[in-house]
This record gives C-alpha cells, structure tokens and sequence, in this order.
C-alpha cells in the first residue's frame, strides 16, 4: 500500500513529479466543484454522483491494493507490475468526464468565475502530465513501435527460414530477462507456437526473487526439446548459460544470440543451419603486455568490410597472475565500434572463443583496436597469441 501511494508521474518533460493518489484526488475536487455549478437542469442527481465518485475511487484503488496482494507474485507485487496501465484506465475515466462538464460550463457561463478558473488551471496541470501528453500526442504508439523494432526484424527471419505452411514449436531463449523479450517475439512469429510462460531464462535462479527463471538442467532441457520442439530462438543468453549448455550445440563455441537453431531429434544437438562462420584473420603471433593494458589488432577494417555481424573471436591466453580480463575494443579514449566481454585468465594458456556483435561508436576515428584489459593495479597481465576471427553470414 505504500508503494502504491508513493507512486508518481512527471509533470511534462520537467523533473518535477506528482503522485498518482494526489491527481486522482484533484480530479474528485474539480469534479465536486464543476458538479456545483446550476448550469444543469436536475441537480438532484449531483449528491448521488459525487457519492458515486469518490466511493468508485476508493474501491478501484483498493481493488489494485487486493489484486497485487493476492494475484501477483511477491516480486511483481513488491514492483508493481503493471501499476500505470491498470491506474491510467480510472484516470483517464476521470478526467475525460472532467473536461467535457468543464467546456460545457465555459461555453455556456464563461470563465469569469474563482472556481472555474482553478477547475480550468487543475486540469491544464493534470493533462501536462507526462503519461497524459504521450496518451494525447500518441508517443506510446511511437515508443511502442521504436521499441518493438528489433523483435519485428528477428521475427521476419523466423519466417524467412521456417515458413508458415505448417505451424512449428520454438522454444525462445532470454536469459535473465522480466519476460518482455519472450512476449513480443512470442506473438511476433506466429502462427509458429512457443514454450509455456516463464520458461525463458533457464538454469537457476540469478538474483534473489528472481521469479522468472526456470530451473532445468542440460539433459533436461536437451530431452523437452527434442520431444517438443523444432526450433530455438535465441534471444538473449548469458555466460553461465553458454558454460551450462554449450555441450546442447552442436557448434559449442558458435552459440550467437538473436539466432534460430534446428533441433536435431536424433542427437538432440542445436544445429545452426541459418548461418556459417567464414574465417577473416588470423596470426600466430604472440602478444605480450608490459602492464594490465594489452593491445593487439585493429578490428576496423575487418568490420567496415564484413559489417555489424556476429563474429567468433578465439585466441590462447595467459597471465602471470590469475585474474579477471576485459576483452574490448579501444583506439585512446574512444572506438569506431565497441563491444564488451569478461573472462577468468588462468597461469598457463588456454584457449577462449566468444561470439561477439560489434556496435557503431565514434566514426570520427578509424581505428578500433582489439584490447585486453586486466584491471589497473592488479598485476593481472595479459599474454595472447593465435587470434582468429570469424564472421558468421548468413546463408543463401
């Protein structure tokens, strides 16, 4: 309940913010007060509609407070998921009401008058509510749309490769998400029918409360889709899902996000059938680091060439100190692309490959320079040497 009245909005595009309970309480008042007016033919109905109100408030706010507390789970409870759309439906009841009585008033009494002014000031405040200006000037459809565009092109692919003769099952992957990216592609590749809800993001749980993982181990995991299924989507994995179930692929060190894979039912192998992985560098030289910062080669031409694809990165590593290292790309303080990657170093080489998406950053350089990085201070120094590239096309 005090997370529901503590709950605000901004006014415009302002920092400034006003709580929920508060605008539906001014919406009351102004009600009550445009409801005094004798501009209507019958006010015996007035009593019985102020009455109306305030009692049809009270029940649908503590109408949310008993549904969070009894329907949804602790963690949706606690967040108070959903609690805009469910708020803005009464809200907007309210306020609709408000201002058709309001330019009825005015057109037929006026504005000279105290109380009409401030009923006319309130509502103006009410509408420059940032959830009210994006409902007027339709920024949720344009949000809704910006937002959802990622998920559109990846569900195209889905029925580029598997066609919509004949409905199929695809087990979607999203690790560690809300379930946002399950429900927008879920409803995005149809008529091709998805897992159950909450069964995503598999494995264990990843932060306490963590309500939407599912825990399943690799045989498991490898038995229900063979069983079930005829494809993987994967939308999003994590490094403890591609140290868990990289044995399930068939390729365990391809294992690319936003990518469809066939479910072989005879081994039960995720086969990546839409893309082949094509080398573009290679050296066998060795890279060794005189501090925690290591620089090795430029991967700008390498991008400008073959674009923003996925791209498997494998080399041998090893550290006279064990340590954490940050694989990045680098040029000074900027990059014309960029992406991130952590892994464990260990005192003897061993061998690391990771799929890697590279994005856009600064293009008034042209460099972006493969860099390892083991943490200022720490002694942990990075030596690497047989560094292959390979871009992942898809195929014809």
């Amino acid at each position: 309940m005090h997370k529901l009245t503590q709950a605000k909005v901004a006014i415009g595009d302002t920092t400034i913010k006003i709580s929920y309970i508060l605008i539906l309480l001014f919406l009351i008042v102004i009600l009550y007060m445009l409801l005094r007016e004798k501009n209507f033919e019958n006010s015996a109905w007035r009593p019985t509609a102020i009455v109306g109100i305030v009692v049809g408030t009270i029940l649908y706010v503590f109408g949310m407070v008993a549904m969070y507390m009894f329907k949804f789970s602790e963690y949706e409870a606690t967040r108070l998921a959903s609690f805009k759309r469910y708020i803005y439906i009464y809200m907007y009841m309210l306020s609709t009401a408000a201002w058709l009585m309001y330019i009825k008033i005015v057109l037929e009494k006026g504005m000279l008058n105290g109380r009409r002014i401030f009923a006319g000031i309130m509502l103006v405040i009410m509408l420059s509510c940032k959830s009210a200006l994006w409902f007027v000037f339709r920024r949720y459809a344009l949000s809704s749309v910006t937002e959802r565009a990622p998920y559109i092109q990846l569900s195209q692919r889905v029925h580029e490769t598997i066609g919509d003769a004949e409905p199929k099952r695809v087990y979607i992957v999203s690790q560690e998400d809300s379930g946002f990216d399950y429900w927008v592609l879920r409803y995005s590749i149809r008529p091709h029918k998805a897992n159950g809800d909450f069964t995503w993001s598999i494995g264990k749980s990843f932060y306490e409360g963590d309500v939407w993982t599912k825990e399943l181990d690799k045989k498991a995991w490898q038995m229900e889709l063979m069983n079930d299924y005829d494809y993987v989507l994967l939308y999003k994995t994590n490094s403890y899902f591609r140290n868990k179930f990289a044995s399930v692929f068939n390729d365990p060190d391809g294992i690319i996000d936003k990518t469809i894979y066939v479910v072989d039912k005879k081994t039960g192998k995720l086969l990546l059938n839409e893309f082949s992985a094509r080398v573009v560098f290679e050296t066998k030289e060795e890279f060794k680091g005189k501090t925690e910062f290591l620089q090795t080669i430029d991967l700008a031409p390498l991008i400008d060439k073959n674009g923003l694809n996925s791209y498997r990165i494998s080399f041998e590593a090893k550290s006279a100190v064990p340590g954490v290292i940050l694989m990045c790309q680098q040029y000074g303080s900027t990059s014309r692309y960029i992406f991130e990657h952590q892994f464990n170093i260990s005192t003897v080489y061993r061998k690391y490959s990771f799929v890697v998406i590279p994005q856009k950053s600064d293009f008034s350089v042209e460099n972006s320079v493969l860099t390892f990085y083991g943490g200022y201070n720490t002694d942990v120094i990075p030596e690497i040497k047989n560094i292959v590239i390979e871009v992942f096309e898809k195929n014809d």
